[in-house]
């Protein structure tokens, strides 16, 4: 998480502004997304951090909530996700490799 605590006065917000880089931002694909998204993203830009890629993940059978997350993220915050993940508890760490390479340029 973004504002997690890295130390008693450190989050991974000051990580990312520490070193300057993009920020992936990957999120759940369930209820409550559309709100922890537009968070961090409205943290994203107060600290004005850049964001390189907005994932969304399935870490679950897809509830109804599920196939709209992503357009109404767009919707309210701009954003578009880079990449939804399936759920699929079988992948290895290639294969979700494979997967996130194959959507591309990062930065």
């Amino acid at each position: 998480g973004l504002l997690s605590p890295l130390g008693a006065h450190q989050t991974n917000a000051d990580l990312a502004m520490a070193f300057g880089l993009p920020v992936a931002l990957v999120a759940r694909n369930s209820l409550g997304t559309i709100n922890h998204c537009a968070l961090a993203l409205a943290e994203l830009q107060r600290r004005q951090l850049s964001l390189a890629a907005l994932v969304l993940v399935n870490v679950a059978p897809p509830g109804p909530d599920a196939a709209t997350n992503a357009s109404c993220i767009e919707d309210l915050c701009g954003v578009r996700p880079r990449l939804i993940l399936a759920f699929w508890p079988e992948a290895t760490d290639d294969e979700l490799s494979a997967c996130v390479a194959a959507a591309g340029p990062w930065c």
